[in-house]
């Protein structure tokens, strides 16, 4: 039996994680498949009063009740000039919590390589580095990676 002298931490390097991605506004963001449960169209969402802003209200996911989070209000985007836009669901789950992110579009599933994941520059606004983990350089534009567990995270 050989044993190895690769250090356990530089594999990790060339580890490959599948990302979901999604436009807001026109920018591409990915989220980890594992956190992805389903992905579908526009839902019924039930408003809920003194919710937070970004908050749409309360859905029904297959007999299962989720928060449906408006992406754009979360991110400090504008709100869509279409009166009716239409818009996609990725419902997540957190803690045994289902919720829903109303996203503009849904791209792809893109597999990339971690080593490739950059960091956050600094000069980005603390709110932005609270929410995203890193970014990817992709051929024609970038990738930035979102945190689902801070995105979730409501009482900041």
């Amino acid at each position: 039996m050989t044993q190895s002298n690769t250090d356990p931490s530089l594999l990790l390097l060339d580890n490959k994680e599948q990302y979901l991605t999604l436009r807001i506004c026109n920018v591409m963001f990915g989220i980890p498949v594992t956190k992805v449960r389903d992905i579908f169209d526009q839902q019924k969402i039930t408003f809920v009063p003194l919710a937070a802003p970004e908050i749409l209200g309360e859905i029904n996911l297959r007999g299962r009740i989720g928060t449906a989070i408006d992406m754009r209000r979360r991110l400090s985007f504008p709100k869509s000039k279409d009166e009716h836009p239409a818009t996609m669901n990725i419902a997540v789950e957190l803690h045994n919590e289902l919720y829903s992110l109303v996203v503009d579009s849904v791209g792809e599933v893109m597999t990339l390589l971690n080593k490739d994941l950059e960091p956050l520059p600094v000069t980005l606004d603390q709110e932005w580095k609270d929410l995203a983990i890193g970014i990817f350089k992709l051929k024609n534009e970038l990738l930035i990676i979102l945190d689902i567990e801070k995105i979730l995270n409501l009482n900041k």
